[in-house]
């Protein structure tokens, strides 16, 4: 072979190779596309089928050539499981996959939503920074969710202007499969977190900022696919499903208060368990339900002096607390030996 033909061979090989590899990868994303647009399908199909319908006024699949993304441009989901259907809208929603890691989706919404009835007048209106939603696992074995809001403010419009209902700096939540769960025995861990909330429609927590964070274990539950809510608790309570807290704090200003226990259903669809509850910081937590505070200082220590009977003087975080056993019996409310009232059922 004369040297500039072998010259030309080496230059076009490689050349060559590059072409053939990007065919076959252009390949592999629209195969992959097209996979994700079908499962997408289904599961718009499946949530049909128990109350909660998602329409898109277009629908486009993109990110080629690492990505694959869906995007969906003025979505309404209508939740018809109650008496009268609810319907949500939105701006935007985009759907991220990358085409090496199929199974964890990453979705993003765009405000601002709202929330009524058809017909509803004073909807309700939700807006943020940011709001991220990610999954982890196949429709039919989700592994992990979580949804991470920033900046949230919710709102209910009306004739006389919007009404604040919450705003936060920052609200998450994280379920996943419990690292000892089995097919046998489902588990799963849930950890949530609100920074920075502010109720206005609740004295207590319209001026003073609320922080909480909780961390528990969900057992009984079979799977994380949607259900009707009513359908869903039902078979929990009939699996003997359980919610073990291992840690509940909730902080306002000098208060602070943690718990810690367990809680499931009766057959009647009412909480049953118990939790027990220390608190500190005495004259704001007065605030927080209604109590005598300082300015009535002699009711203030006999209404402490008997909860401390009740259950039992405490220390946390360097503060002089008390601890109250909270007691949940087919939905009565228990303190101590002391009813203070009914939760009505769940289903």
């Amino acid at each position: 072979m004369p040297v500039s033909s072998r010259r030309s061979y080496w230059i076009a090989a490689p050349l060559l190779l590059v072409l053939v590899l990007a065919l076959v990868w252009t390949g592999f994303w629209f195969y992959s596309a097209h996979a994700a647009d079908r499962v997408m399908a289904a599961w718009i199909e499946r949530e049909a089928k128990v109350g909660r319908v998602y329409t898109c006024a277009s629908r486009t699949i993109g990110g080629y050539p690492f990505r694959i993304e869906t995007r969906c441009t003025d979505p309404t989901v209508e939740l018809r499981g109650g008496t009268a259907p609810v319907v949500i809208k939105a701006r935007e929603i985009l759907a991220v996959a990358q085409v090496y890691q199929p199974n964890l989706i990453i979705a993003e919404a765009t405000g601002p939503m709202t929330v009524a009835e058809p017909g509803e007048s004073h909807p309700l209106t939700a807006d943020w920074s940011l709001l991220q939603a990610s999954v982890r696992g196949l429709p039919s074995a989700v592994e992990r969710v979580s949804l991470v809001v920033q900046g949230p403010k919710l709102q209910r419009t009306g004739g006389a202007g919007p009404e604040p209902l919450l705003q936060a700096e920052r609200i998450e939540f994280h379920a996943r499969q419990s690292a000892d769960a089995s097919a046998a025995k489902p588990a799963y861990d849930l950890a949530a977190r609100i920074a920075t909330a502010l109720v206005p429609a609740l004295p207590a927590l319209a001026g003073r900022p609320l922080n909480a964070e909780a961390t528990a274990v969900l057992s009984g539950l079979s799977d994380l696919a949607p259900k009707p809510v009513a359908v869903r608790l039902r078979e929990w309570q009939a699996a003997g499903g359980r919610l073990a807290i291992t840690a509940i704090r909730l902080q306002q200003g000098d208060a602070v208060a943690v718990a810690k226990g367990d809680l499931a259903l009766s057959p009647r669809g009412r909480l049953d368990g118990a939790l027990t509850v220390t608190a500190a910081g005495f004259e704001e937590l007065s605030r927080w339900l209604g109590l005598p505070t300082a300015g009535q200082g002699g009711r203030q220590a006999g209404i402490l002096a008997g909860l401390a009977i009740l259950g039992g003087q405490a220390e946390l975080e360097g503060k002089r607390a008390i601890t109250m056993p909270l007691r949940f019996s087919d939905g009565t409310v228990f303190l101590g030996p002391l009813p203070l009232g009914q939760i009505g059922p769940l289903y």
